[in-house]
């Protein structure tokens, strides 16, 4: 393997990158437990990593990138069995910063180095629908295509006119296809998608794996995937990063081991190895 390795996190505003990105580093620096990678050695400034990390450790809400604070990239010095030691480059960009992407169909010069770089990338999507940042359901598509609706001041509510259409009013599944396809007009050759549902404790009762949940919830996006199997191969993993509802479970949270609040579920194995998805990306089974 190439001694560097460039992974992107891809995802809207609140879909769990930076949750991800601090439960990653907490676990790393904590080498306790068993996980597909291991930190090699510290190098360069942490001050971004051990602060979004102990924000996770105390269950507060964790720090997110946007476009007011400056989108970080972090340098991490791994090894583990089959990979030997190399170093994973992992840009955390603000999830507006992707909205916009969709807005104006464009992207920045940095951003798109970005994706023409990365030999893999972890799309993020969020299931909880009080958030916004939900798994679109049938509703959400229909106001999408113009069921959408307002009605004028002090009218009769039978005069409701259409709003005017806005990329916001997307459908989450669409947005990520899009970013998606922005990757597909940059890419020379095969990449790794790992799809992440974070929040995984939200929907771990349906009783689905990662894959049919996605299939059921989300069907423009893993019809998509597969129908572009010879750019992209994709696996779908559940994440709960945090353990639960940061402040609505923080008590119950905080009596728990750190370690055993991270949930991980490929298929239908279940463990507490965040490492997971990006070893996959970097080429385990």
């Amino acid at each position: 393997m190439s001694n560097s390795t460039n992974l992107l996190f891809v995802g809207l505003p609140k879909s769990g990158k930076t949750t991800y990105l601090a439960a990653l580093w907490h676990v790393l620096e904590d080498q306790s437990s068993p996980t597909r990678l291991r930190r090699r050695r510290n190098s360069g400034d942490r001050t971004y990593l051990n602060l979004i990390a102990e924000a996770w450790r105390a269950c507060t809400p964790v720090p997110r990138t946007s476009l007011q604070t400056d989108e970080t990239t972090v340098a991490l010095h791994l090894e583990g069995d089959g990979f030997g030691e190399f170093t994973l480059t992992v840009p955390d960009l603000g999830g507006e910063a992707f909205e916009q992407q969709l807005e104006h169909r464009k992207m920045s010069a940095a951003h798109e180095a970005l994706f023409r770089e990365a030999n893999g990338v972890l799309l993020f999507t969020h299931p909880d629908v009080a958030k916004g940042t939900q798994i679109s359901e049938q509703h959400q598509i229909a106001a999408s295509i113009g069921g959408a609706t307002e009605a004028p001041s002090g009218a009769d509510v039978h005069a409701a006119v259409p709003l005017p259409w806005k990329a916001e009013m997307l459908p989450t599944q669409a947005k990520l296809v899009e970013l998606l396809q922005f990757l597909l007009e940059m890419v020379d050759q095969r990449r790794r998608v790992a799809v992440v549902v974070s929040a995984w404790d939200l929907v771990s009762s349906v009783g689905q794996t990662p894959r049919e949940y996605v299939s059921g919830r989300m069907p423009l996006l893993r019809q998509f995937l597969v129908a572009n199997d010879d750019v992209f191969d994709h696996a779908v993993f559940g994440v709960s990063a945090q353990g639960g509802a940061i402040p609505d479970d923080k008590t119950r949270l905080l009596g728990l081991d750190s370690l055993k609040r991270i949930q991980v579920c490929h298929e239908s194995e279940n463990d507490h190895d965040i490492t997971k998805p990006l070893a996959w990306l970097l080429g385990s089974k």
